[in-house]
Order: C-alpha cells, then structure tokens, then sequence
C-alpha cells in the first residue's frame, strides 16, 4: 500500500468515524424529543421507522468502518517477529525523530512536540487538531470519560476533550511541559 493510499485509508476510517457520531447524535436527539410536548400543546411522536433507519445506516458505516480498519492492518507493514518494540518505537519499528535532549517515551508527548515544530506559535486547540488530524495518537486513557452516556466515538479525539472543561487542564499541562523542555534546550 502506497503512502498515498494509505493516507486516503485514514482519511475514509475518519470520515465513518465522523457520520456513525453523527448518526448517534441524531438518534439520542430522536429519543429525547419523542414523547415530549411541542410548541402548540401537541406530543411529538417520532415514527419506529425514522429510528429504524437510522439504526440501519450506523449498522452499514460501522460494517464498512470494521473493513477499512481490518484491510489497513493488513497492509501495516509488520516488524519482524522477533524484535519486542519498546516505547520509543512506533508502529513502523522506527524510533521517532525527536531532537537531542528531548527523549521523551510518551507518543503524546512525541505528537505534541512534531506539532509546535511545524508551528510553534500553534495555540493548544491548534495542537489538539493537529493532534487529531495528523498523528496515530488517540487520548490516553486516562483522560477518556468515565461516564456511559457519552459516545464512545468522541472520547478518542483531543479535541473534544479539550473542549470538556474537566480535562482541559491535563491537555494544557502536557502541552505546557513539551513548549518548557523546548524552550529550556533552545529548540524555539
């Protein structure tokens, strides 16, 4: 698989990704509203099949999301069998490029700090997109929800939790520390 297709891969396991947390927005709404009372006094009633269907089209995008994702991992070039990758190596078993000074084993720590390289000036939500958009690094865990009622779709992206006030302030603080250590060496 070229460099290309596998960018368009990703981009197409985003795009899924992005319409099954559409899908499941919408049909939450659907089921909030149905049963309520609307503006002139009348219950809203929300039809069996208007859920159906949106149950239908998750159904197929999550199908066509479980292809992509098998047929990427497929095609992910493997390393060899008996080389145990350790933390400073990614999946390609090459260590990433980060400068003298800055060792850091954090692959979020690595994301952020190829992030303030290409733009130093960048502000967090900057990074946190950048985050999401460029790199194979997902929310760690311990910064996901804790919490059922939230989809399971939004608790991978930076961006969203940095927009969740609760979980700004750990985001901030990873940030803060890699723009520290590069200032500190001189590296911006």
């Amino acid at each position: 698989m070229t460099i290309d297709e596998s960018e368009n891969h990703r981009r197409a396991i985003s795009g899924r990704k992005t319409l099954i947390e559409r899908i499941n927005r919408d049909l939450e709404k659907l089921y909030q509203i149905d049963g309520t009372v609307g503006p002139y006094g009348q219950p809203i009633r929300v039809s069996q099949q208007s859920k159906n269907r949106l149950i239908q089209q998750r159904l197929r995008h999550e199908k066509a999301l479980a292809e992509l994702e098998s047929e990427e991992r497929e095609h992910a070039p493997r390393p060899n069998a008996h080389v145990v990758p350790s933390p400073e190596v990614n999946c390609l078993g090459v260590a990433p490029p980060t400068p003298a000074g800055l060792n850091y084993r954090s692959r979020v720590r690595i994301a952020v700090w190829s992030q303030l390289v290409k733009n130093p000036h960048a502000t967090d939500l900057e990074i946190c997109r950048g985050l999401d958009f460029d790199s194979d690094v997902h929310l760690p865990t311990g910064w996901k929800r804790k919490s059922v009622k939230h989809s399971v779709s939004e608790d991978y992206l930076f961006k969203e939790a940095y927009s969740d006030p609760k979980r700004r302030n750990k985001i901030h603080t990873l940030i803060s520390k890699v723009r520290r250590d590069m200032r500190n060496r001189g590296l911006c």
